[in-house]
């Protein structure tokens, strides 16, 4: 090795720090790639939300459901509220929307249930089966459950008919391509036919002396 390709390879830094370096540098880039297909399967998400009617402040307020327990929420809207009276807003004089829960207990816990069974969450009942509302909790759970696979079943089939059309869209230009071959074949035929057909013509055609 020259002294010029020496000085070109020597960095001044460690062997080890050089392969520590190289070794990050391309765990960033790939994790960087990563990160840019999953924008852009978020986006995708977001786009069929938004063309569902959904908005992000939508998804925003399900997060937060999910994080945060009733007492919590409520204590959130009423300090929401509280602001709105402080401003002058008709939605400040809502605050009775708030009393206390009159639900049904059976109900409230088939709505429970509803949910999770929605969200596929683990069929914990805490209520327990020997009790009503364990058994309406249940309920709702398998009803839940039943509406978000027969989803997932509608738009793995969507996703099915999508891909088969494609397919189809790609066989029907083939077989557009292959007849359109086809018929300037045929064209290709006839002329020659017709060339034939007017060479015997000129030769059937009495000729001007044999007239006269």
């Amino acid at each position: 090795m020259s002294e010029t390709a020496k000085m070109g390879h020597d960095s001044g830094l460690d062997p080890a720090q050089e392969r520590a370096f190289l070794r990050e540098f391309t765990a960033l880039q790939e994790a960087e790639t990563e990160m840019a297909e999953q924008k852009g399967v978020l986006s995708g998400v977001y786009k069929r939300l938004e063309n569902a009617g959904f908005t992000k402040d939508d998804v925003r307020w399900a997060k937060d459901l999910q994080k945060k327990n009733v007492s919590e929420v409520v204590a959130t809207m009423k300090r929401r509220l509280a602001i709105a009276t402080i401003m002058g807003h008709a939605i400040g004089r809502q605050m009775e929307m708030f009393d206390n829960d009159r639900t049904p207990l059976e109900d409230a816990a088939y709505l429970e249930g509803l949910g999770a069974g929605r969200l596929r969450k683990q069929n914990h009942n805490h209520y327990g089966m020997e009790t009503l509302a364990g058994q309406a909790w249940q309920k709702g759970f398998n009803d839940g459950t039943a509406e978000v696979n027969a989803a997932l079943s509608e738009a793995m089939n969507d996703n099915l008919i999508k891909a088969g059309g494609e397919d189809d869209t790609s066989k029907t230009s083939e077989e557009d391509q292959s007849e359109s071959d086809a018929d300037d074949d045929a064209d290709d035929d006839a002329d020659a036919d017709g060339d034939s057909a007017d060479d015997d013509w000129d030769a059937a055609a009495p000729k001007a002396e044999a007239a006269e």
